[in-house]
């Protein structure tokens, strides 16, 4: 199962505490997956989809997982998604300057 864990409404690559809740009830790890392109044109929508062009190199990635917290509470679930979402940004940004590409202008 996959989620966006910026939700569907952003901000961007600011992860909701959904999927820390349901890790931390369920006591699934989560596994960062991120995608970054050469090359692409970028909607002026909130997320700033990423539309490729053509010949464009891709490259995504996997993190190491990252296991549930033992107890559910609130703080321990806000602890677990600020885990999740530096874990994901960090991935963003590793491949982002294997690729070349200019983070500033992901950000």
């Amino acid at each position: 199962m996959g989620f966006t864990l910026d939700g569907p409404r952003g901000p961007r690559r600011v992860a909701k505490p959904g999927v820390a809740m349901l890790a931390a009830r369920t006591g699934v790890p989560v596994v960062p997956h991120a995608v970054a392109l050469s090359a692409c044109r970028r909607l002026k929508s909130w997320d700033r989809f990423p539309v490729p062009r053509p010949f464009c190199r891709f490259v995504n990635a996997y993190g190491p997982p990252i296991p549930p917290p033992p107890v559910a509470g609130r703080e321990e679930v806000e602890a677990h998604r600020l885990r999740i979402e530096t874990a994901l940004n960090d991935l963003h940004r590793a491949l982002e300057t294997e690729l070349g590409a200019d983070p500033l202008l992901d950000a």
